[in-house]
């Protein structure tokens, strides 16, 4: 979603330019205590190629308040939609503080924590 987002707004296309990240996925708090996070670092712009060979940056503008709040939401109900199709999260209606936008309710108990560290390593292991 991000990449395509910058490459969208440099104005070129997937097969003219090219973006990249790196995702840490760290699951403790500094207390010790269970806080699965992801750290991101990610490139504020796009690569492209002349007919030359010669490689180019091309820096794209942050998105704006309103730009930045819809791919946030747009992320995270697309995470929150894989994760329940593939049984790791569960609608739990009494979690109020768990509201995503759109009103779906999750929430996540330790078998699902298990499942879903499975699921990042191999995740891990095919893009590696």
């Amino acid at each position: 979603m991000v990449f395509q987002w910058v490459i969208k707004t440099s104005g070129l296309t997937h097969q003219t330019a090219k973006t990249g990240g790196i995702t840490l996925i760290q699951r403790f708090g500094s207390a010790l205590n269970l806080n699965v996070h992801f750290h991101m670092l990610l490139l504020d712009g796009v690569y492209t190629t002349n007919r030359y060979r010669k490689h180019r940056f091309q820096y794209v503008s942050a998105p704006l308040s309103d730009e930045l709040t819809s791919l946030v939401h747009t992320i995270s109900h697309r995470i929150a939609c894989f994760l329940e199709r593939q049984g790791l999260l569960e609608r739990d209606m009494e979690q109020s503080y768990l509201t995503l936008y759109d009103g779906l309710l999750m929430a996540v108990n330790a078998t699902t924590l298990n499942k879903l560290d499975g699921l990042l390593f191999s995740m891990q292991q095919t893009y590696i």
